[in-house]
């Protein structure tokens, strides 16, 4: 660590404000001190505010106003407390970076938002929570009244401009669509790559028409009959990458009364075995047995039950994990849980219900794995 300082930025209802306590108790938990800065502070806070409501504002008076504020919380509140805490963590909620980001959009350029604030130094870590702009319209409108930042058009905007910002400064994209649970297990392998904690690297794998033959489908319940000529050289490279490989499945077949649960859990057995005989070790699996249209459940894809439980079991590094999969319920799933994503074209399911694109599309496993190695 050099700065000691963490940004916590994102877009209106992404839920920034209820993940900060969760990162404070996580470092706390750690042995850390920690102090939670917000910007602006109280130093400017109401003159920034006065200033937002006026029609002929500046964009470039709005950066000075926070770039002031700034630099006196930086040098009368951040400074003395790094000095006194030698295991002091500084959360910034909202950074130098939201400037970029805001003031940009109120057509400052960018070199001169950088250049006004660089007495600030980088932080060693810098998370960005997003979602989507209608899920963020959602949770905003059931927590009250809209301000003139957090129209529909207008945070869709600043998402595409924070996205475009992540890739240029390394921020930790932290995909807040999903359920709270989802959203910790991301902040908690971030903040453990910022501490140092080991963590494994995974990648999450479907298995009915990724791994298994389904062409069968509906009619014929997908079993054990394995892609193997599609799958066991790129299972066996990952493996010998340094990457645990984990199934995630939806077995409807049990609230459907066509199978038992345990006569799934013996396919997946049967499965693994059948991996094992080649030399590739599948370190475990977790499948959900409910039918799709059945309310309540968290654990179908592309909800992502299964994958926190994974993440409570083992550290999964997120930011070096992928999840492959055949289907767009596949995909949605590791982006909820903030994994990179690999659609293969194995089955003739490939883009059913494709709500997101994948961050790659190709062949097979196979296929797949050489790309994920091509990333490490």
């Amino acid at each position: 660590m050099n700065s000691r300082i963490i940004f916590v930025d994102g877009i209106s209802g992404a839920g920034k404000g209820t993940q900060i306590p969760f990162i404070e108790r996580y470092l706390q938990g750690k042995g850390y001190d920690v102090l939670t800065v917000r910007e602006p502070s109280s130093f400017l806070d109401g003159i920034s505010r006065e200033y937002k409501r006026r029609e002929d504002r500046s964009g470039m008076v709005a950066t000075l106003l926070f770039a002031a504020d700034r630099l006196h919380q930086y040098e009368h509140t951040i400074v003395p407390f790094l000095a006194d805490h030698p295991q002091g963590i500084v959360l910034s909620d909202r950074s130098k970076l939201s400037s970029v980001v805001y003031q940009a959009e109120q057509g400052v350029p960018v070199e001169d938002i950088v250049h006004i604030n660089r007495f600030y130094p980088d932080a060693d870590l810098s998370l960005l929570l997003l979602c989507e702009p209608d899920i963020a319209i959602a949770r905003i409108d059931r927590r009250g009244e809209r301000s003139v930042d957090e129209e529909l058009v207008k945070i869709r905007r600043l998402k595409q401009r924070y996205e475009a910002l992540a890739r240029n400064t390394g921020q930790r994209i932290v995909r807040s669509d999903g359920d709270p649970e989802a959203i910790q297990a991301q902040l908690r392998s971030h903040l453990n790559t910022f501490l140092g904690v080991p963590q494994e690297k995974v990648v999450f794998l479907d298995k009915d028409g990724t791994l298994v033959d389904n062409s069968g489908y509906p009619g014929i319940i997908p079993t054990d009959a394995i892609y193997y000529e599609h799958t066991v050289n790129g299972l066996r490279a990952l493996q010998e990458g340094g990457y645990k490989l984990i199934l995630i499945s939806s077995q409807p077949w049990v609230a459907r009364g066509r199978m038992t649960a345990d006569e799934v859990e013996a396919t997946f057995q049967s499965v693994t075995r059948k991996y094992a005989d080649v030399g590739i070790t599948i370190e475990g699996y977790k499948f959900c047995p409910h039918h799709r249209v059945e309310g309540g459940c968290r654990c179908k894809k592309p909800n992502t039950l299964l994958l926190e439980q994974i993440a409570d079991t083992m550290d999964v590094d997120i930011a070096n994990s992928f999840f492959v999969g055949d289907m767009g319920i596949d995909i949605d799933c590791g982006r909820n849980f903030g994994l990179r994503t690999v659609l293969v074209e194995t089955s003739s399911a490939a883009d059913r219900e494709l709500g997101s694109e994948p961050t790659h599309r190709c062949a097979d496993v196979n296929a797949a794995a050489e790309w994920i190695l091509s990333k490490a």
